[in-house]
């Protein structure tokens, strides 16, 4: 969302929420002052890394408990494509804790998000136009016409791609230490 909020407010807010905090890692300039955005960007990364352990510990539960309620996307026959397991809400969470600490991932890791973003951000926004709104569940009836807005011959080949992108997104993410996913059902 969007707010007016001194550099000071903002970084307070964002000390005890965690969808404050993770917002503030990607905020952006629509006008006024880049040497503020620059400001508040710096210092909203630097008191990222210095809570990181209690952020993550935060986001660990978030991830786990989606996880339960949305399911695991390569999996589902109408899966949603932001908040299921391998998904694009998964891939930020990927971010974030790249941005906590960058020796979690490797460089290789790093790359191998980037394809799967495609794949999942573009049937996103397919899907979007498709439903008339911001929908991200999959569903049956969508699929062909989504498969036929990116150039796939079939559905089924929109969703095996997209079940792909899904477990190397899920693969890497499983590949963290713990606790930042750690497996087993949420505490």
């Amino acid at each position: 969302g969007h707010a007016v909020r001194t550099i000071d407010a903002a970084l307070d807010l964002a000390s005890g929420d965690l969808d404050t905090a993770t917002s503030l890692l990607q905020v952006r300039s629509l006008g006024g002052s880049q040497a503020l955005v620059d400001e508040l960007q710096r210092k909203a990364l630097d008191q990222w890394r210095e809570n990181a352990d209690r952020m993550l510990d935060q986001l660990d539960v978030r991830i786990r408990e989606r996880h339960e309620q949305a399911g695991e996307l390569a999996f589902l026959l109408e899966p949603d494509l932001k908040l299921s397991q391998g998904g694009l809400r998964d891939l930020h969470c990927l971010q974030w804790i790249d941005l906590a600490d960058p020796s979690l991932l490797e460089d290789s890791e790093r790359e191998a998000l980037d394809g799967p973003h495609g794949v999942l951000l573009s049937a996103r926004i397919e899907l979007h136009r498709a439903t008339g709104r911001a929908h991200n569940q999959l569903l049956l009836h969508a699929q062909d016409e989504v498969a036929d807005a990116l150039g796939s011959r079939a559905a089924d080949l929109l969703t095996a791609a997209v079940a792909d992108a899904a477990r190397t997104v899920t693969g890497i993410a499983e590949s963290l230490p713990p606790p930042i996913h750690p497996p087993g059902p949420p505490p």
